[in-house]
């Protein structure tokens, strides 16, 4: 794995994909894209999660002991 990033690495450095300014650009609108993503889904996440926990809790019988 490492040898390929080393060899990705060099490409980008000899002829990169885009010049840095788009580079830049590229970075920050999938930075914004993945905070507004986890801005939306936050809420959706935190309840997937109280349910299952709930779920695994109420198939234990309720005595709060992990099974594991």
């Amino acid at each position: 794995m490492t040898v390929l990033v080393l060899v990705q690495g060099y490409a980008l450095l000899v002829d990169p994909l885009l010049p840095f300014t788009q580079g830049a650009l590229l970075a920050v609108v999938v930075g914004a894209a993945t905070a507004a993503g986890a801005y939306v889904f936050e809420h959706r996440i935190a309840e997937w999660a109280a349910r299952r926990a709930m779920r695994e809790t109420e198939s234990h019988g309720g005595d709060d002991k992990s099974k594991s």
